[in-house]
């Protein structure tokens, strides 16, 4: 990995101002659980089994405990049990707790302040440890990030063959074909084809290829509720999306509302796009949902894209 780019084909694009130095912090607000020490390990095992691969924020950033004194003198633990989406009210909360503890325990619950974002320095991070919530500090959380990464290279050219091959099945009406591709990642690594929308050139903002794959993933979410299966809060969570072109400002946002987990896209829409060409949606700070954003440049895939709809024929949504 060089420069944010994984084996020559995925370069990740974010905001460039993120400088090291840069101590405009996200607040978003978590559930706190305070308890006697003695019952710490029931709390870790609650937030283990039964929160951590279903929230929606694994809050790695945030030490989970954190030691203090009441009023009275007594050393108290308060524990970060989970993001406020996760349990939307104390009642909520409560019931989550006493279903899911072995033993019944006393304890207060209430809402706290953390950082949502990772601090770009060590400095910073003592900062806001005192300020709000004690930190992890494991160095810069880019190079984290980016250490953290799985993925099958292979199979992500298979995806984007796939992508490319569609929009070599389109037959343009007028202006520019596009195509998206939504899928649900998995522990193999090869993600799951949801469903794929083929726009044939229609210059229609109703009729983005990344608006209209969202909509498929809404009917199919409507048919699963009708057939009584789980609710997803959020039609896209941490999917990913795959699309010849950059979005557009209005589908950019439409897929930080949707709260995807990645898009890959093949080529910039320097007049129009909402990525890297203007305001970097789903990487700024201030949205209520960040995801990756990846730009395919793989050469064999990119000249592949030429030939089927060549880089003259650019997008103007």
């Amino acid at each position: 990995m060089v420069n944010g780019v994984i084996d020559g084909t995925l370069k990740q694009i974010r905001v460039e101002n993120s400088s090291p130095g840069q101590e405009q912090v996200d607040l978003q607000r978590v559930w706190c659980c305070e308890i006697n020490p003695k019952s710490t390990k029931l709390i870790v095992t609650l937030v283990r089994d039964f929160v951590l691969s279903f929230d929606v924020d694994d809050l790695v950033h945030l030490k989970r405990f954190n030691k203090r004194t009441d009023d009275d003198g007594n050393v108290v633990i308060q524990a970060i049990v989970c993001t406020e989406s996760f349990q939307p009210s104390d009642i909520d909360l409560r019931k989550f707790i006493d279903d899911h503890i072995s033993e019944k325990i006393p304890y207060k619950v209430y809402k706290v302040e953390v950082p949502m974002n990772m601090p770009q320095t060590k400095e910073i991070c003592n900062k806001w440890s005192e300020l709000y919530w004690p930190l992890n500090w494991k160095g810069n959380p880019n190079h984290q990030f980016l250490n953290s990464l799985k993925f099958d290279i292979e199979y992500e050219k298979h995806m984007v063959t796939k992508l490319i091959n569609e929009l070599g099945s389109t037959k343009p009406q007028s202006g520019v074909p596009l195509v998206t591709i939504i899928a649900r990642p998995n522990e193999n690594l090869k993600p799951e084809i949801l469903c794929t929308y083929k726009n044939h050139g229609s210059t229609n903002p109703y009729d983005h290829s990344v608006l209209k794959a969202i909509d498929m993933i809404a009917i199919k979410e409507k048919d699963n509720r009708a057939a009584g299966g789980h609710k997803h809060n959020y039609l896209c969570h941490n999917l990913i999306v795959y699309t010849t072109d950059e979005p557009c400002v209005m589908c950019s946002m439409a897929l930080v509302h949707s709260r995807v987990g990645r898009v890959i896209y093949l080529r910039p829409s320097p007049n129009c796009g909402g990525f890297e060409s203007s305001y970097y949606l789903g990487n700024r700070d201030g949205l209520n949902w960040k995801f990756e954003i990846w730009r395919w440049i793989g050469e064999a895939e990119v000249a592949a894209l030429d030939s089927v709809r060549p880089c003259d024929d650019s997008v103007e949504f």
